[in-house]
């Protein structure tokens, strides 16, 4: 019973010394998606309307990644409270990578990327549940918004394709949240 309290003050202090830096990266990463959404405009690359659509998706998930910040400097003596915060910062980058996907081409979308920045950062809670739960919910979201931008602009592919292509990453996200599980799980040494 000891050893189970001492192994969860030990990740408490873990999450805590990751929490806030984590939230200051996602800031950056907002930073860096406003500078793409200022360049893509200035050059035509986007419609007046798509810009003004990643605006406000940019606004939405700043405002998560900002509260997460501003909660992970809070000291807390409650057990969950930078956990909290962690999956917040997953939420939102799930958010952000499904309207990429779907506003950008579906399963043609470079932005495919970003749905590997939830499972890394599920990666910070230690915890195989937590990388398993996120990397799901990655291929779930995945499929779904692959699926419904072929389904809304059904002239835009083929039926193979789309199974290719989104099972490719699929399987990669897999592979990848395996990678982080062997670098993080705990040494039988």
């Amino acid at each position: 019973m000891k050893k189970q309290k001492v192994i969860e003050k030990k990740l408490d202090h873990w999450l805590e010394s990751v929490s806030r830096p984590a939230a200051k990266l996602h800031i950056v990463l907002a930073l860096i998606y406003a500078v793409y959404i200022v360049l893509s405009d200035a050059w035509n690359l986007i419609t007046p309307f798509a810009a003004k659509q990643r605006w406000l998706a940019l606004f939405v998930v700043t405002s998560v990644y900002i509260l997460a910040w501003f909660y992970s400097s809070k000291p807390n003596r409650d057990h969950g409270h930078h956990r909290r915060v962690i999956w917040a910062l997953i939420t939102a980058d799930l958010a952000l990578a499904t309207f990429s996907i779907y506003t950008q081409r579906g399963m043609s979308s470079r932005a495919v990327i970003l749905f590997t920045l939830p499972i890394v950062v599920s990666s910070l809670l230690l915890k195989k549940f937590s990388i398993l739960v996120t990397t799901l919910c990655t291929i779930a979201l995945y499929i779904l918004s692959a699926w419904w931008y072929f389904h809304t602009h059904f002239n835009e592919g083929y039926k193979a394709e789309l199974a290719i292509e989104v099972g490719f990453y699929c399987v990669f996200f897999l592979i990848l949240a395996e990678v982080l599980w062997l670098l993080i799980r705990p040494k039988k040494s």
